[in-house]
C-alpha cells in the first residue's frame, strides 16, 4: 500500500513538472516572439525617420493634423473610423476595407478591452483611443506601430503570420455621442418629441381613446418594430406583444417608455441611449452602448 502510494505522489509530482515546464516553454516562445516585434518596430522607425511616441500601452503612435471636434472617451464613446492595416517591415496589406481614400467608414462604440470585448479589432485600435488622455481629435490622423499581442496575436491567414507587428494609419472621421444620433435620427425623420427625466425620448404621432397605462401592474398588448439608432437595422417586431411594465424581464427604456405613449390607439416612437437598453453587455443582434428606437402602437391596456 505505502508502495503505491509512492508511485501515485510520484506520477502527479512529474506530472506537474512537465505542466510547468510546458508552460514555461510557452510563455518563453511568446515572450521571444514579443521582443522580435519589438525590434522589427524600433527598426522600422528608424529606416522610415518616423518621430514616434509611445503609450503606456506600449503602441508607437503619431498624430498629424489639427483636432476639428471631439475625442473619443466616456462621454463622446462613438467614433467614425477610416483605416488601413499592414504588415511590419513588408508594408504588405492586410486590411484596405475602410481606405483612408474611400468613403467608408467603420462606426463603432470605442471599448477598453480590459474591461470588455473590443469591437473594433485589433484591439491596438481600442486600446490607443481609451487611454483617457484624449491623444486623438475628430479631424486628425495616426500612424499606431504595434506587437501582435495589440493586433491579431496567434492568429494566421495566407495573408498574415502569426505573431506579427503591425502598422495601422488611421483618421477619426467623427466623435459622437449616443444621443447625438439619436437626435440627427429624430430630425431626419421630422420627428417633434419630448425627454422625460429617465431619459426616455418619445414622440406620439397619433392619438388614443380609453384607459392609460397608469402603473406598473397594467397589462398593456402592443404591436412594435424595434431598430438600432445608428444603422436603422430591424433588430426585433411583433404584431401584438403583451407584457407588464414592472416585469424584470423587460429593459427599463420599454417598460418607462410604454406608459408615455399611454392610451389605446396611440402610436408613437421611443427612443433611448444604451444605458436604458442593453447597455455594455448587448444581446444578440445588438452591440454593447447601442441606442435604439421603436416604433409603437398600444392595441389594449387593462387596469387590475
Amino acid at each position: 500500500m505505502k508502495t503505491s502510494l509512492i508511485s501515485l505522489f510520484t506520477i502527479i509530482t512529474l506530472t506537474f513538472l512537465i505542466s510547468c515546464k510546458r508552460e514555461n516553454e510557452e510563455q518563453n516562445f511568446v515572450d521571444e516572439q514579443t521582443a522580435r516585434n519589438e525590434q522589427e518596430i524600433l527598426s522600422y522607425i528608424a529606416t522610415k525617420g518616423l518621430q514616434m511616441q509611445k503609450d503606456a500601452n506600449g503602441i508607437y503612435y503619431q498624430i498629424t493634423g489639427l483636432p476639428a471636434g471631439e475625442s473619443p472617451d466616456t462621454t463622446f464613446r462613438y467614433v467614425e473610423l477610416k483605416y488601413e492595416i499592414r504588415l511590419i517591415p513588408s508594408e504588405k496589406p492586410i486590411d484596405t476595407n475602410y481606405s483612408l481614400k474611400g468613403t467608408k467608414t467603420l462606426i463603432a462604440p470605442v471599448i477598453n478591452p480590459t474591461t470588455g470585448n473590443a469591437i473594433i479589432n485589433p484591439k491596438g485600435m481600442d486600446l490607443f483611443m481609451q487611454l483617457n488622455k484624449q491623444v486623438i481629435y475628430k479631424g486628425q490622423k495616426a500612424t499606431l506601430l504595434m506587437n501582435h499581442t495589440q493586433g491579431f496575436g496567434t492568429a494566421s491567414t495566407p495573408f498574415l503570420p502569426p505573431y506579427s507587428a503591425l502598422r495601422i494609419d488611421l483618421e477619426v472621421v467623427n466623435v459622437k455621442a449616443e444621443e447625438q444620433y439619436i437626435s440627427e435620427k429624430m430630425q431626419m425623420m421630422g420627428l417633434v418629441a419630448t425627454q422625460n427625466l429617465d431619459g426616455i425620448i418619445y414622440s406620439r404621432t397619433q392619438s388614443g381613446v380609453g384607459e392609460d397605462v397608469t402603473k406598473d401592474s397594467s397589462r398593456v398588448t402592443v404591436k412594435f418594430i424595434g431598430k438600432r439608432v445608428i444603422d436603422n437595422t430591424i433588430f426585433d417586431s411583433s404584431e401584438s406583444f403583451q407584457f407588464r411594465p414592472y416585469e424584470a424581464g423587460n429593459i427599463l427604456g420599454w417598460r418607462k417608455g410604454i406608459p408615455l405613449i399611454k392610451k389605446v390607439g396611440e402610436k408613437g416612437y421611443l427612443f433611448m441611449p444604451s444605458r436604458l437598453a442593453y447597455g455594455p453587455s448587448g444581446r444578440l443582434g445588438i452591440g454593447p452602448f447601442t441606442p435604439l428606437y421603436f416604433e409603437v402602437e398600444i392595441l389594449n391596456v387593462n387596469n387590475e
